[in-house]
């Protein structure tokens, strides 16, 4: 027998058939001694069809070792080990194997009495040869003579990161053992869909304790700081459906500051930490001229460079201040001294050929200059020579440099750094770099005016984050008040605002096993702002607790 095109009429012949004795449909089954394609007619774009089960779903008062799953056509089981969810977890999970048209179930640890067992199959059952998958079947079975019936339901979200949650396991636990998400494979769980829904279904009544957890090695306990854990942190006493249950992700803190890998090359000592720290100092050790070291925290604050004063020394030990706390003695011996250094390179703060007029022209030097000479700098006026203002060093990492001048509008500029005309710490001299631009005009640019209500006392933090999530400016406030971004280049935005719980001026994660809750975050709507347009956008704070 050869499978055939599916017609509109398949639906009928289901029903015929699930009318006449599986001893039949087993017959059936051993005579399909070939599995091919149908030739011709419409693609097969319908999902396999469960005809039946031995015993029937959402049986009671079970007794066996065996289920047998039966279908219309022949199927195939994809990511078994990953889209195949039994609950509540067995000690050894069960086999389960295709066989044709059939899945067959062996259990291998016995089923505890007097309880409601599900087998979730996800997106794991697709038919043979197209692939069209047959979505969220269940198979539930009881060993007591009742079927829990109650159900959980929520979203998982990331307050920090809007995207949908996808495949976050959600976590039953039993209350009164607060430690089971640490210790104990789960009670019952499932996982979020692509909108970052989830549904736990027949459960029975009782105390529980709820977690959702974003994990790599998918043993369902939260092992590690690395992973992501969102709690309720009080006891859900299920007696009746309970909906829209919000579970907001987070990573807990690590305090323990730790080297996660050194790097050295033409005099620059690279620190990579396994956290951002609030502060960073450094203290160099038994060395000359330790007064030339020069620090630099570098992107998220979780990388620290150290510019030697002479990229020839050998060995190097400091120490690194975190937090006021006991310094973390860092050393590196052996350096790989280099013959000789390189020519170092510049970049700017230029977009798209514009510098906007509310902030400074800005180059950066990728090795630091102690001693930045302005006549090195040219800037070419509409093809006449000028000299700048004024030059002013950023920090004291000596890498980045503000350059005034008396911008125009409509005048066309150059930024201009003749090679070798400049040196480095090392006497190291630059390369060439030009850049032509004009001063942005206001019609270029957008503005939001942001209205902000605070419902109670208490400090907020208001961040403006690109496309990216990367938060562009940061203001606090602590009353109802309009914040007005202005030359905001046409783009794609959004408002963040943090409940400053304990007033320290950034966001604070929470705290599993002391119940602590991270600290409260809305993020807006995508706003789209376009070259001479004006929002006026209302949002509103997370009340203070």
């Amino acid at each position: 027998m050869l499978n055939s095109p599916k017609s509109p009429f398949k639906h009928w012949a289901k029903i015929i058939l699930v009318l006449f004795p599986l001893s039949i449909y087993f017959l059936s089954l051993w005579s399909c001694a070939s599995i091919r394609s149908p030739s011709g007619g419409p693609k097969d774009t319908i999902p396999p069809f469960v005809l039946g089960s031995i015993p029937k779903n959402y049986t009671r008062n079970f007794k066996g070792q065996n289920i047998t799953i039966l279908f219309d056509e022949f199927i195939k089981i994809k990511d078994a080990s990953t889209s195949i969810q039994i609950s509540p977890e067995m000690e050894k999970p069960p086999i389960i194997k295709v066989v044709k048209k059939s899945i067959q179930i062996n259990f291998q640890s016995p089923l505890e009495k007097n309880r409601t067992y599900t087998i979730n199959f996800g997106n794991s059952i697709l038919d043979y040869n197209e692939g069209n998958i047959l979505k969220n079947y269940r198979y539930v079975l009881s060993t007591g003579p009742f079927l829990d019936s109650l159900k959980i339901s929520g979203t998982v979200s990331d307050p920090l990161d809007t995207s949908a949650k996808k495949d976050i396991y959600v976590i039953l636990h039993p209350a009164g053992n607060d430690s089971a998400i640490i210790k104990k494979k789960p009670f019952l769980y499932t996982t979020t869909d692509e909108k970052g829904n989830f549904i736990l279904e027949n459960l029975p009544s009782g105390p529980y304790n709820i977690y959702a957890l974003l994990e790599s090695n998918k043993n369902k306990k939260y092992d590690s700081k690395s992973e992501s854990i969102a709690f309720i942190d009080h006891p859900i006493q299920l007696h009746k459906d309970t909906a829209n249950i919000k579970l907001n992700l987070f990573k807990e803190s690590d305090t323990s500051v730790q080297t996660l890998k050194k790097t050295l090359r033409d005099g620059l000592f690279k620190i990579f930490f396994n956290l951002s720290p609030d502060s960073l100092e450094i203290e160099p050790i038994k060395h000359p001229n330790e007064s030339e070291y020069i620090l630099e925290k570098h992107g998220n604050g979780d990388t620290a460079y150290v510019w030697i004063p002479d990229p020839k020394q050998d060995s190097l030990s400091i120490k690194v201040y975190y937090r006021k706390k006991k310094p973390l003695l860092v050393s590196q011996q052996n350096f790989n001294k280099p013959k000789k250094i390189a020519a170092f390179s510049t970049e700017d703060n230029i977009e798209q050929n514009y510098i906007t007029p509310d902030k400074p022209l800005e180059i950066t030097f990728s090795r630091p200059v102690r001693n930045l000479n302005p006549e090195n700098i040219t800037i070419i006026e509409d093809s006449l020579n000028s000299n700048l203002d004024s030059v002013v060093a950023k920090d004291k990492s000596y890498r980045h440099y503000y350059l005034f001048y008396s911008w125009q509008p409509k005048r066309k500029y150059r930024l201009e750094l003749k090679p070798g005309k400049i040196n480095d710490i090392y006497q190291a001299t630059n390369q060439g770099y030009q850049h032509n631009f004009q001063l942005g005009q206001e019609r270029n640019y957008g503005t939001i005016n942001l209205k902000l209500i605070v419902p109670s006392e208490g400090n907020y933090l208001v961040e403006l984050l690109d496309e990216k999530f990367k938060v562009l400016k940061i203001n606090t406030i602590t009353n109802s008040t309009t914040i007005n971004y202005r030359y905001v280049n046409p783009g794609k935005y959004r408002i963040r605002v943090i409940y400053d719980r304990n007033k320290n001026g950034h966001y604070d994660t929470g705290i599993l096993m002391k119940k602590i809750q991270p600290e409260k975050i809305i993020t807006s709507k995508e706003l789209i702002i376009r070259a001479n347009f004006e929002l006026n956008p209302s949002f509103p704070l997370p009340k203070a607790d």
